[in-house]
């Protein structure tokens, strides 16, 4: 018989983050059900565990967790479809489907992620802003109570979907209009990162979304002072831990700031290997979108200096 110490792995972690068991699992489940976990006297659920840890910013010790064969059945089709996202294949419709098929046996915290993920798709492929934001925070609010619709939750530990929730609705804030709300939104998901709470792993996955999203408003806001610090942050944890999945972009933000700002030839250096990356992945509709962006910002000609 296998003899798991998750809850012993669990406590340790917290301990050493000098996090409470309420703090930590607020909205998730009971300090008590906390309390059964640490002295190995309840098997948790998978998704529990993941999220618990996700809370102390670190990564999920999947190894370490006992599955019944429908828990690693939906495991593997979290994985699927994080895994198609973060590639940018958005195409995930069918893996959603099977998702929800399982919805009789889903817990609270496995139906936040299927709720985030189905807005996402939505989100991405139909752009239906107003009619997804409600649904975002509906879906924010199944851990987090106790959400207001402009207000950032103030002294809680964050987990990987929460996180990714709150982003989603500072979008739908910035694309409906209120811009200052959703850039306010991003800098408190900043300051979260900056915390000393994530892990470098942890942050590498997520922050350099958060800080992209905040080079391109406040670019579009006319307030770029921080552009260049962004996309250096940024690009320090794609390179450093091989996410490579934004690198083009920031490449572009950090080039386009250098080129008007600072050296231009620095900066077509940057934008020039940040195009030949769009063209390798014959990510047509980036390329277009730079391209009418550059000609906005130095005319006709620019482009032709960048070669790739």
């Amino acid at each position: 018989m296998a003899v798991y110490k998750i809850g012993t792995i669990l406590k340790q972690v917290r301990k050493e983050k000098k996090i409470s068991q309420l703090d930590m699992c607020r909205g998730l489940c009971t300090k008590a059900m906390v309390s059964y976990i640490e002295n190995e006297e309840r098997v948790p659920h998978r998704k529990l565990i993941e999220l618990l840890f996700s809370r102390l910013g670190e990564p999920f010790p999947v190894e370490n967790v006992p599955m019944t064969k429908a828990d690693f059945y939906r495991y593997n089709l979290e994985r699927k479809i994080n895994g198609m996202v973060a590639r940018e294949l958005y195409d995930i419709a069918g893996l959603l489907d099977e998702y929800a098929s399982c919805k009789k046996d889903m817990t609270k915290l496995e139906m936040q992620f299927y709720e985030f993920y189905r807005t996402f798709y939505e989100n991405r492929n139909y752009d239906l802003f107003d009619k997804i934001l409600p649904e975002l925070v509906h879906a924010l609010q199944i851990t987090i109570s106790d959400f207001k619709l402009y207000e950032f939750p103030e002294k809680k530990l964050l987990s990987r979907t929460e996180i990714f929730l709150l982003n989603n609705i500072s979008r739908c804030h910035f694309y409906l209009g209120e811009k200052e709300g959703a850039v306010l939104i991003q800098n408190k998901l900043k300051d979260y990162f900056e915390s000393g709470i994530v892990s470098e792993v942890v942050k590498a996955s997520t922050y350099p979304l958060v800080l992209f999203n905040l080079s391109n408003w406040e670019r579009v806001l006319n307030c770029d002072e921080h552009i260049l610090e962004y996309s250096e942050i940024a690009l320090k944890y794609l390179l450093n831990y091989g996410k490579l999945n934004l690198l083009p972009y920031h490449l572009f933000n950090k080039g386009l700031h250098l080129a008007k700002n600072e050296t231009l030839d620095s900066g077509k250096q940057y934008l020039s290997i940040s195009r030949g990356i769009f063209h390798e992945l014959s990510n047509n509709e980036e390329l277009s979108f730079t391209e009418n962006l550059l000609k906005e910002s130095f005319g006709d000609d620019f482009l032709k200096d960048l070669i790739f």
